[in-house]
């Protein structure tokens, strides 16, 4: 922890996981969301 994010509390999601942790969150957030997209798009070109 560097003496900036000591001295005032920072809500941001950058100073809570940094930017690798946020990368990951992204990352997972977004492939949670494409999977029943991709499923759907499956089954409509199985059809």
């Amino acid at each position: 922890m560097n003496a900036l994010s000591a001295r005032r509390p920072v809500f941001s999601p950058v100073a809570r996981f940094g930017w690798t942790g946020l990368a990951e969150t992204t990352l997972r957030a977004l492939l949670v969301m494409a999977a029943p997209v991709s499923a759907v798009i499956f089954v409509a070109h199985s059809l």
